[in-house]
This record gives structure tokens, C-alpha cells and sequence, in this order.
């Protein structure tokens, strides 16, 4: 070897997705967000952040645990795949509805606002998204017909016997919600939204949480 050459090791580059939980970057969006949960009395549950994470949440939403987002996210595809027409105009990247079902289908890849809405209407749940200085819903009736009972035609995953910590969360979650819709009624400026699913969205971060 020359002299004054030195033999320089190169690391392999670290994964921003598995090895760090997503944060909210923004400080002034961070305290906006988390005042608008305290008002609605809810909290950001932590997601991992590795691409999955609005499987992950969606998952936790339904079921209480974040272990069925793999099954979810091949639900929510199967889903979309078997009704194109609902979901292909709405593609946001430049390429076609398949390519972009093609990747949707792999571990990892972040899901959006398509996505929540194929949520939304393969499991018949309004999902109320917030995000800093805005809240929308997804109501799972609006647009085309779908069939009577989506369920027929794609088995539901459920849980296999979810321990008892998990079902009392998921108790007092619900019941917190249902005391939320009801304030909603009362107000007027709200539709009525029950049976409704919550996660916040985090745009610039590409993150989504589940709230508790």
C-alpha cells in the first residue's frame, strides 16, 4: 500500500425506517396537534415507523393491537384490486393503479388516503383523520355501492383471543368515542359518526398514530 494512503471502512447505511420511531418533526405542528387531541381527549399511541405504520395504526384501531397490519394491508389491496374503478382515478404519483397496487402490497410501504378510504369501505368504518390544524372524515358509505357485506366476499381477519389488558383498552377507547359522537350530535356542525375509527396523519413526516 502507497504511503500517506489510508483504508477507509464504509458502513452500511443505517435504516431510517426500522430503527427510529417517527416524531413530529415540527414543533409549532406538534403543539398544535397535541392541543387538538387534550380537546378531544385523546393521545397518540407510538407507531413504529417502518413504512407500516398506517396498517399498523389502522390495525390497533380495530383490533387492539398493531400484529394484524401485514393481513390488513393485503386485505385493504385485495379490496382495491377487486374494485379499480372506485379507487384508480385517485392515484397521486405518475404512474398506473397497478403499479402503484404492486407496491402497495409490500411490506413497508407507506399508505395514504387511498388506502384509508379502501379501509374504510372493506370494513365499514368511518375514520375520522386528524392531522395539526385539521380534521376530516372518511365515511365508508359515501360514493359508489359496494356489496351488502364486504365480509362475504373477503374473510375478516380477527384476532386470535386478545389478552384481557388489551380488550380493556380497547373498551374505554370505545366508550370514550361513542361519549365523543355524542357531543358531536349536540353541536350541529358535525355529522353523526358513530362506529368511527381515529388516527392521526402527519403529513410531512408520512407517519400515521393510532389514538387512545
Amino acid at each position: 500500500m502507497a504511503k500517506g494512503k489510508r483504508h477507509v471502512q464504509r458502513l452500511p447505511p443505517r435504516s431510517r425506517t426500522r430503527m427510529h420511531k417517527p416524531k413530529l418533526a415540527d414543533p409549532d405542528s406538534s403543539v398544535q396537534l397535541a392541543a387538538q387531541l387534550e380537546t378531544l381527549g385523546l393521545r397518540l399511541h407510538d407507531t413504529l415507523g417502518d413504512g407500516n405504520c398506517l396498517f399498523r395504526a389502522l390495525s390497533d384501531q380495530l383490533y387492539g393491537t398493531e400484529v394484524y397490519h401485514l393481513n390488513l394491508r393485503t386485505e385493504i389491496t385485495t379490496w382495491m384490486a377487486k374494485y379499480p374503478e372506485r379507487y384508480e382515478g385517485f392515484v397521486e404519483d405518475d404512474r398506473s393503479f397497478e403499479d402503484h397496487l404492486r407496491c402497495m402490497r409490500q411490506p413497508g410501504t407507506y399508505g395514504g388516503h387511498l388506502e384509508i378510504s379502501a379501509f374504510a369501505h372493506v370494513k365499514r368504518k368511518n375514520v375520522k383523520v386528524i392531522q395539526p390544524g385539521l380534521v376530516y372524515v372518511i365515511e365508508w358509505d359515501a360514493g359508489a355501492a359496494f356489496p351488502a357485506s364486504p365480509s362475504a366476499e373477503l374473510a375478516e381477519i380477527r384476532p386470535a383471543s386478545p389478552d384481557d389488558e388489551r380488550e380493556k383498552r380497547r373498551s374505554k377507547r370505545d366508550k370514550r368515542r361513542t361519549s365523543l359522537d355524542d357531543q358531536h350530535d349536540g353541536e350541529g356542525g358535525a355529522p353523526s359518526i358513530g362506529n368511527t375509527v381515529y388516527i392521526a396523519s402527519v403529513v410531512y413526516s408520512r407517519s400515521q398514530f393510532s389514538l387512545i
